[in-house]
């Protein structure tokens, strides 16, 4: 959650609660922090990776600004 806007934080850990119970929920807009601090959108995609026991053991985050 280092790169999201803190308004936009609980949003975010929403969705990702939504993907652990098997919820497609598709690519998200949010506000994104760079290093700098300087604030840009965000195109969120994400994914869950299971484990052989079907288990969620990482989640893969592709970030794309559209500022």
């Amino acid at each position: 959650m280092d790169f999201i806007a803190n308004q936009d934080q609980e949003r975010a850990r929403s969705l990702i609660e939504l993907m652990m119970q098997g919820s497609l929920t598709g690519p998200g807009e949010y506000r994104g922090i760079l290093k700098n601090g300087r604030t840009i959108i965000i195109e969120v995609n994400a994914e869950i990776i299971r484990d052989a026991e079907h288990n969620p053991s990482k989640l893969v985050f592709i970030i794309r600004d559209i500022s």
